[in-house]
């Protein structure tokens, strides 16, 4: 596991006047008496899934003071069943569970929560208040999203990520095997500009999401960092079970990042073009 857990999670403490505790390490994990929910990230924003001992140790541990659990497996619903072979989450023993309609799955953006009835009952009451709840287009892509998903395109994500990382591989050392892809840290990509001798003054964060800018608008690649809520990853992830990428060449994929990359570095020495790119 890593620091952070989702922004969402931290935010929606403060609207409630709730005080928030993280911990990542199981043996400095406490319960303090006034907790009224533990929150368990099946799988990261980088994809790093959380052991599946731990996970129950941890529901263990908050049901033992009649606490409920909530898991963020935004993700993680697929990841860690389909790739991982772990339990649902509900069969962990989590009181609810939320996942997302368009991680590792074919769409559209929308929430999916599962757990105890008289929970659900007075989440639904509280969405509706606010005029949250899902409309009926919504939900019918959903449904149509869930009825196109196969584990398939995951496990076949895997098989292609060996060869697609060793072809990136042979020019950059930047690049990080996912469970269902590859993925370039703020760290990774920092370093592999001092490597290229590349002189910029953004920081490693701002790198980022310029390439991430670059592979959205010239080359139709969406990353987080282009597209992610504020306080979100800014690790350039790129995915191998997404529909269109099962149907692209690796080579073709391979020439897009390289050419992106190529047009980033270049930018990233000028911080006026860069500002226009992000910003304009």
């Amino acid at each position: 596991a890593e620091f952070p857990a989702h922004p969402s999670i931290l935010r929606s403490c403060a609207i409630v006047g709730a005080s928030y505790d993280e911990f990542i390490d199981i043996d400095k994990f406490t319960i303090p008496d006034n907790t009224s929910l533990v929150v368990v990230t099946g799988s990261t924003m980088d994809h790093k899934v959380i052991d599946e001992e731990l996970f129950k140790e941890v529901i263990a541990m908050a049901h033992e003071k009649d606490i409920p659990v909530l898991v963020d497996d935004a993700s993680g619903a697929r990841l860690r069943t389909a790739v991982f072979n772990q339990a649902k989450a509900t069969e962990l023993g989590a009181d609810l569970v939320v996942t997302s309609t368009d991680k590792l799955m074919p769409g559209p953006r929308g929430g999916l929560m599962a757990g105890r009835k008289d929970l659900i009952d007075e989440i639904k009451v509280k969405a509706n208040q606010f005029g949250l709840e899902a409309q009926p287009p919504l939900i019918l892509a959903m449904v149509n999203g869930i009825k196109n998903y196969t584990e398939e395109n995951l496990v076949k994500a895997i098989s292609r990520k060996e060869e697609f990382y060793d072809l990136l591989s042979e020019k950059y050392e930047m690049f990080e095997k996912t469970p269902t892809g590859v993925m370039v840290s703020e760290d990774s990509l920092k370093n592999q500009i001092e490597k290229l001798n590349v002189e910029t003054e953004l920081s490693k964060k701002d790198c980022c999401f310029l390439w991430a800018m670059v592979l959205l608008k010239d080359f139709g690649i969406i990353t987080i960092p282009a597209v992610g809520m504020p306080g979100a990853s800014a690790t350039i992830r790129i995915d191998l079970s997404t529909q269109d990428v099962i149907d692209m060449d690796l080579n073709s994929l391979y020439e897009k990042i390289d050419d992106s990359f190529e047009e980033f570095l270049e930018l990233s020495q000028d911080v006026g073009k860069s500002k226009e790119l992000i910003f304009y």
